[in-house]
């Protein structure tokens, strides 16, 4: 509250209010302007109600187990919006790759549209080739496939496709946080 009062004291200064009445006045519609929040309307320009949207991802995940269990896990999560699994992607401009916040796409059995020869691993670096600052990563059954491949260093992260959901979770988490 004191430092409500500076500020308001610092604005009649600078405005000169020349009056107390005049600095009650600048006082209140900084504070109506200052709580101002689209769609809500507040009796009391005193009370502020803090609303701090929290980020809600959405996240598609391109594997051709149509199944994959940690997707109904993902659906169930505050901070996700929405999940999508895509068997593969016939065009790199694809909706729901340009709309996902994450992409998680398994090694094998994917890409054979776009990138048959490297199948996962080819669609993993063609996307983040088209789509840079996405945060992509992959995850296989089998941690001994390619790992020479270029897209290994590409993308944002490697998960073992028999990893818990918590480490899912975990990287979802720090997606939204911004890291």
């Amino acid at each position: 509250m004191n430092l409500l009062r500076d500020v308001f004291k610092f604005l009649s200064d600078l405005l000169g209010a020349s009056s107390s009445s005049e600095a009650k006045a600048i006082q209140t519609q900084t504070v109506t302007v200052n709580n101002y929040t689209p769609g809500v309307q507040s009796q009391n320009p005193m009370s502020v109600q803090s609303q701090s949207p929290t980020r809600k991802l959405t996240i598609l995940f391109i594997d051709d187990d149509s199944k994959f269990p940690i997707v109904r896990i993902l659906r169930k999560q505050e901070f996700i919006r929405e999940v999508e699994i895509l068997n593969d992607i016939s065009d790199f401009s694809d909706r729901k790759v340009a709309d996902a916040d994450a992409i998680f796409i398994d090694i094998e059995g994917v890409g054979r549209i776009l990138t048959p020869k490297d199948e996962g691993l080819g669609l993993a670096l063609e996307i983040k080739k088209r789509y840079p600052t996405k945060k992509l990563f992959l995850y296989s059954s089998n941690p001994q496939r390619d790992m020479t491949h270029p897209a290994i260093r590409a993308v944002d992260g490697l998960l073992q496709k028999t990893a818990q959901p918590a480490e899912f979770i975990r990287v979802l988490e720090l997606i939204k946080d911004g890291a």
